[in-house]
């Protein structure tokens, strides 16, 4: 093990630290391989080129720090300080499925980059819209951005599992003391729990347009 190995191991376990996530979040936000995380904050393996990249973005730090700390690129003679950087935007995975432990594992579709100035938490992810229940609010083809740990509460847009289908958007509805699962279009459903599962609550909506990842929001 060399000593500027371990010397960004030891950094990218307090980087990792400091955003209050574990391990296991910053492979799944990153897309990588949990046992390349660990081997990169052992300081037994050295990130390639093109991970040291998505590291950084994933932090959102400045690239060529992290280039050189893991030995891609050689640090400035100069002492003088550096230009500021723009902060990077906020990768999203988006998943073909609800990731739900013990029921197989969702497939990486693709990332979403939201903008720096937003709050994300290292546990939310994406998943696609299918149909038009949803219409006008949401369009076949969006994203819809997800809380898998959110409190689901009347009013809410949420994601459900109901039966064999997976990963439906709806309206929370409460009437009466009874809840309801309300499309824009279409039939209520009465939320029956043995059949319906929440697995998570709506923060964000992506809307894709024709230009790769670029988007409109609404909160």
């Amino acid at each position: 093990m060399s000593e500027e190995l371990a010397e960004f191991g030891r950094w990218l376990d307090n980087e990792i630290d400091k955003r209050d996530w574990k391990q296991a979040d910053f492979a799944r936000v990153g897309g990588f391989k949990p046992q390349n995380v660990s081997r990169w904050i052992g300081g037994t393996v050295q990130p390639s080129y093109q991970s040291a990249r998505a590291i950084a973005l994933v932090l959102r730090v400045n690239e060529d720090e992290v280039l050189i700390r893991t030995g891609h690129r050689t640090a400035p003679a100069s002492a003088a300080t550096p230009t500021p950087q723009p902060l990077m935007p906020v990768a999203i995975p988006v998943y073909d499925s609800p990731i739900s432990a013990g029921k197989g594992v969702a497939a990486l579709q693709q990332y979403i980059y939201l903008p720096p100035d937003i709050d994300i938490r290292s546990d939310w992810y994406g998943l696609p819209v299918h149909g038009d229940c949803m219409f006008p609010l949401l369009l076949s083809g969006d994203t819809v951005i997800i809380s898998p740990r959110a409190t689901a509460e009347p009013g809410d847009m949420v994601v459900v599992d109901m039966d064999e289908e997976k990963g439906l958007v709806k309206w929370l509805r409460e009437k009466q003391g009874v809840l309801w699962l309300v499309p824009e279009k279409g039939e209520a459903i009465l939320f029956d729990e043995e059949h319906i599962r929440i697995v998570g609550v709506v923060m964000r909506m992506w809307r894709n347009v024709r230009r790769p990842r670029k988007g409109m929001w609404s909160e």
